[in-house]
């Protein structure tokens, strides 16, 4: 087999019968050999084909094929014509071309102008016929072409090619149109047939590609691309190739007789308004579809981002998108319009639709440049890790509180919950309503979903309703049972989950049938809302989708969380949990007033806990990380409100240190989950003596050390039943059973900290994951 040549990109055009072909072949240029040798050589690149008889103001891309085709040497006179496009990084050179330096190229965008200069633009037969143009035709078109390139200078550099002889624009342009030839001054202009004609002789068309390619290869960016002519193959090569480049291909004309000057001068204005319209380059434009999207508005300046983090070093006044919202974004402003409204217009054949404006308040953010800083912490996540004493307290504060008048009683305030909605068909308050509620779903996905766990164990006990946990995931894709006494609470850290936003617009399209108007009488607003179930939102980003969506519902306040792995929004999301469950208990009267004096003094003193226990903590998870960093599974085990935390431990290790793990229900993990334990297998165990099944969970410990398990329990402070029976033991801070996950969680968390870091894995972004899942 003969050695492999240099590869090119060619592109071939090909005149037979009259009809006309263009086609892209990547392939590398091979010694001959059999069809069959060759079918793996050469990646599959794209081939376009242009027929005859485009239609004049066409602009429409050629169809993409497949050409594993032989490429044949040119050979000018067969009409065979062979011209280079870059590769990768750079084309390779022909022999006798010099191309500059990638570095050295002038770092601004061109606008490349390829006219037929002699025939088309000068109207050179014209001119020398015996009915030449008036005087009047002529100016408006020199006028017109003025325009254009005034227009072309605004965006960059403007280069033009032309086939004419060296210096024949300039002489032809001053002795005709004086006025344009002042604009010609500091414009490059490349005579194609003075470089390329003795190479290509009688091939007018490949002078102008080469051209071309020269161009491409010493310029930065071509942004635009303007091509005027009469020549079928030329106008379908530079058809081809702007669109190979992704070049604003802005107009092509071909003129199948010498144009007039007045159609010439009506054709440069519609290339001048098509030329303005798509590259403006004080123009910017964002649109809402799917995932969020934020304006930043600053002193001069705007930007665009999906997340406030990103922008909050530069300003922190934001405005929210919502979904199908588009914004124009000039230096001098911004505008935000209604999709819809914008489809509608263009629907009735309206050129430049001016929507209304949408009101879109600018929003401040609560945000520091330091929060979302490392602040001295190796990764974010243990930053957020220890953090959650001072994120707990901001969920907390204003929410629960003892008046100065009874220093000894608590209150719980929601001021989201506690306000009927405006023009609503139903005048009860969002927390009046969830106390009257028959059943709670709790929707969401991942670490949300475990907190949802948590959340309905809460409300089981704590407020006697009906309670269900379903994943988003899986409610929307069928047809669950709802009606308007439902409540629906959405639980999300970002707000953006597609699934979860999914989930609310399936319960908000449940809703029950119009009342008659014998039976709620002549004030019935036939506008308004009919009663649906309630939608309840809890996140931490303000501002977001589930915030907008929702009825209503309560912001975490944890702070901007940058790692991918939750941990502080979990401990938020369950404080904000217990205390809808504690408020709604209190509404209900399934707590006494004494009883919800003990709950809120217990949730009160938990972040105070947790930062006293939080430094010799760290100390005993780096330890015990140690023994268990090469581990290939793990098993957590967890009863009652502590399944939910096994679950998030287990989640959590293999989220960041890539360890199979897996969370179990203490007694359930007889049922196969068991098989799993052998030698040194890790096997977490959260065993509180204030849990009803203790005792079970005892002798589970028990069973676990027997088939060989490296233990390692989360007991009460003082415990000393499993001294003599796990390897390690962890003692946390007491608390009411409750609230106990809000501290059982800490040690898991640091425990996968540790050991994702000592397997040197990347542990604010883990492989193949994504903050916010903004998508299905």
């Amino acid at each position: 087999m003969m050695p492999k040549r240099r590869q090119t990109r060619v592109l071939q055009l090909e005149a037979q019968g009259g009809a006309k072909a263009l086609s892209v072949n990547t392939r590398g240029l091979m010694s001959p050999k059999s069809e069959a040798d060759s079918t793996d050589e050469g990646p599959m690149v794209p081939s376009f084909e242009v027929e005859e008889g485009t239609p004049r103001d066409s602009d429409t891309a050629p169809e993409v094929q497949e050409d594993f085709g032989e490429v044949e040497k040119p050979q000018p006179s067969n009409k065979k014509y062979l011209f280079k496009l870059g590769i990768a990084d750079g084309m390779v050179p022909q022999a006798d071309t010099v191309y500059k330096p990638r570095e050295e190229r002038p770092r601004q965008h061109c606008t490349l102008i390829i006219f037929d200069w002699d025939d088309t633009l000068l109207c050179t037969s014209a001119l020398q016929s015996g009915k030449p143009p008036k005087d009047q035709e002529l100016l408006a078109l020199e006028a017109e072409a003025v325009k254009l390139f005034e227009l072309a200078k605004t965006l960059g550099t403007v280069i033009i090619i032309t086939n004419a002889i060296n210096g024949w624009v300039e002489h032809s342009c001053a002795k005709h149109m004086p006025t344009l030839a002042k604009h010609l001054e500091n414009v490059e202009i490349i005579s194609a047939r003075a470089k390329y004609e003795e190479r290509f002789p009688d091939d007018p068309t490949q002078w102008k590609v080469e051209a071309f390619c020269e161009v491409k290869e010493n310029s930065q960016t071509i942004a635009n691309l303007v091509a005027l002519g009469d020549s079928t193959a030329e106008m379908a090569a530079l058809h081809a190739m702007a669109k190979l480049y992704h070049i604003s291909y802005t107009k092509t004309i071909k003129f199948k007789a010498r144009p007039r000057c007045v159609e010439l001068q009506q054709e440069l204005c519609l290339v001048e308004k098509k030329l303005a319209t798509i590259d403006d380059p004080d123009l910017i434009i964002g649109a809402r579809k799917g995932s969020p999207l934020i304006l930043g508005v600053g002193h001069g300046e705007h930007m665009l981002a999906s997340d406030a983090s990103a922008i909050v070093e530069h300003t922190k006044d934001v405005v929210y998108l919502r979904e199908g919202e588009i914004v124009e974004v000039r230096r001098s402003g911004f505008k935000v319009h209604d999709l819809e409204k914008v489809v509608r217009k263009l629907g009735k054949n309206t050129i430049s639709p001016r929507p209304d404006d949408v009101e879109n308040p600018i929003v401040r953010l609560e945000l520091s440049l330091e929060q979302i800083e490392k602040g001295g912490y190796k990764h974010f996540m243990l930053k957020e890790i220890m953090d959650q004493p001072n994120a707990m307290r901001n969920c907390l504060r204003g929410r629960i509180y003892q008046p100065a008048e009874a220093p000894d009683r608590w209150e719980i305030k929601l001021g989201g919950l506690e306000k009927a909605k405006e023009g609503a068909l139903n005048p009860q308050s969002p927390l009046e309503r969830m106390a009257n509620a028959c059943r709670f779903i709790f929707a969401a996905c991942g670490t949300s979903w475990h907190s949802g766990l948590i959340g309905k164990y809460a409300f089981e006990k704590l407020a006697g309703v009906r309670a269900e946990v379903e994943y988003a995931s899986e409610f929307r894709y069928r047809k669950p049972l709802i009606c308007d006494s439902d409540c629906l609470i959405a639980i999300s850290q970002s707000g953006e989950t597609a699934d979860t936003l999914e989930a609310i617009k399936m319960a908000k399209e449940h809703k029950a049938a119009a009342p008659s108007i014998a039976s709620v009488g002549s004030s019935f607003d036939p506008k308004a809302e009919l009663p649906q179930a309630l939608t309840i939102g809890v996140v931490n980003v303000v501002g977001s989708s589930i915030a907008r969506e929702t009825d209503c519902g309560m912001y975490l306040h944890a702070g901007p969380e940058i790692g991918v792995a939750s941990t502080k929004a979990f401990t938020c999301q369950v404080i904000a949990l217990l205390l809808m469950a504690l408020r709604l208990g209190k509404q209900r009267g399934a707590l006494s007033e004494e009883m919800l004096n003990m709950y809120c003094a217990a949730l009160n003193a938990v972040p105070d806990s947790i930062e006293k226990w939080m430094s010799s903590l760290t100390e005993q998870t780096q330890v015990i990380s140690k023994n268990l960093r090469l581990a290939t599974n793990a098993l957590f085990s967890g009863m009652g409100v502590h399944f939910p935390v096994a679950l998030e431990g287990a989640l959590k290790l293999k989220e960041i240190s890539y360890i199979h793990a897996e969370g179990f229900p203490a007694s359930e993990i007889r049922h196969g989950g068991i098989t799993l334990i052998r030698n040194f297998v890790p096997v977490i165990c959260i065993a509180m003596r204030s849990d009803p099944a203790y005792e079970q969970i005892k002798q589970m410990v028990r069973d676990f050390r027997h088939k060989g398990a490296a233990l390692l329990v989360l007991t009460d402070d003082g415990n000393t039943d499993f001294a003599g029976v796990a390897h390690f033991t962890l003692c946390c801070p007491a608390t009411k059973l409750e609230m106990q996950p809000l501290i059982s969680c800490i040690p898991l968390q640091l425990l996968s900290y540790h050991i994702a870091d000592m397997r040197g894995c990347s542990i604010d972004q883990p492989r193949n994951l994504a903050k916010s899942v903004t998508v299905e």
